[in-house]
């Protein structure tokens, strides 16, 4: 049994679900949003197996029947609105606290990817360049600060080419674009003369590395698909690309040099995880460095634009449960035009996988 945690409008797990159809895989959904809660658990710790038992959107399911996890995208759920708000902020703790029990339980099934690695190494940025740097990879000159004095010094150092990013979801007075979206910001003398304003939180500040195309490369298991990015295409999309990705940017699949796939190969799995969405640069003189990962990035819109077989090979290692899997048979193969007629049935409705 392969169990999805997601939240509703997650085009990536529904477009999964008619791959896991079609490969005869039993699976189960779980909206971590849904009110009134479409799954209950009941399980009691140290018992003879079985410990417990799911009940998924009316399916009954064994925990020891579970032997793979997706932990794609949950949220909290959606709490009623006549609930006071200290009801509501208990009711939230205690339910992330149930559940950080019942995954616990499951520490030693397959889980795409494990919520400790994901929360505790892989979204810290920081510790991401160290990783990497250690296993090879170039990556740029790195600051994170809050102390004005200490950028101004990094500003200079780098001769005034340097880019801010932030360090989590929360955002910088001043600094927001596009609603609650921050790009990548290319710093200028007029940040620099606001600096207390710009470092009221502790910021990511990076050298900015030249570019002759941007990559993103999918780590599935064993498996690397890389996909060159056309940024420089166009103004908008020089320094952030997805600043123009509705200005018809190029993609296209990209073979990486047998050293730098092993990098990103290795560098996933230090991590911790199975997957991993990997950005990088190509410099103009050839060079790669790499960025940062995403544990759960976007990845449908890459098969749309370049026909690599990512749902077929993500959902085979979620059906085998591991990343070693091997090629899934042709009669249980997803090919990439099954995932555009999937993606097809999803947008009559109304939903289109958003770019990342």
């Amino acid at each position: 049994m392969i169990l999805i945690v997601t939240s509703r409008g997650d085009a990536h797990a529904l477009v999964a679900e008619r791959a896991f159809q079609k490969k005869g895989a039993p699976f189960c959904t779980w909206y971590t949003d849904d009110q009134p809660p479409t799954l209950t658990m009941a399980f009691q710790p140290g018992r003879a197996r079985p410990a417990g038992i799911l009940m998924c959107d009316g399916k009954q399911i064994a925990l020891d029947d579970i032997r793979t996890l997706w932990h794609r995208k949950p949220r909290p759920m959606q709490p009623p609105a006549a609930l006071s708000p200290r009801l509501i902020q208990e009711g939230q703790l205690e339910t992330g606290e149930g559940l950080r029990a019942l995954f616990l339980h499951l520490e030693d099934r397959f889980w795409v990817n494990p919520p400790w690695h994901e929360r505790e190494l892989a979204l810290s940025k920081v510790h991401q360049l160290e990783a990497a740097s250690v296993l090879g990879f170039r990556v740029p000159r790195t600051l994170l600060t809050n102390d004005p004095r200490e950028l101004q010094e990094f500003y200079r150092r780098c001769g005034g080419e340097v880019i801010y990013k932030l360090v989590s979801g929360v955002a910088i007075p001043g600094m927001t674009q596009s609603g609650r979206v921050l790009y990548t910001t290319k710093l200028t003398p007029r940040h620099l003369a606001d600096v207390e304003r710009l470092v009221a939180a502790p910021g990511l500040f990076q050298e900015y590395v030249p570019k002759r195309a941007e990559l993103r490369v999918n780590v599935i298991g064993r498996k690397v698909f890389a996909t060159l990015i056309d940024s420089q295409q166009a103004e908008e999309s020089r320094v952030d690309w997805r600043r123009g990705q509705d200005r018809g940017l190029r993609f296209q699949s990209h073979e990486l040099p047998p050293s730098i796939e092993e990098r990103c190969r290795a560098f996933t799995r230090s991590l911790g995880l199975a997957f991993g969405a990997l950005d990088l640069i190509l410099t103009p003189d050839g060079d790669y460095v790499l960025l940062e990962i995403n544990p759960a990035g976007q990845w449908l819109w890459i098969e749309r634009e370049t026909q690599q077989p990512l749902l077929d090979n993500f959902t085979e290692m979620l059906v085998q449960g591991t990343t070693d899997y091997a090629d899934a048979p042709p009669a249980r193969r997803v090919t990439p035009t099954d995932t555009l007629q999937y993606l097809g049935e999803l947008e009559r409705h109304g939903m289109k996988p958003a770019h990342p």
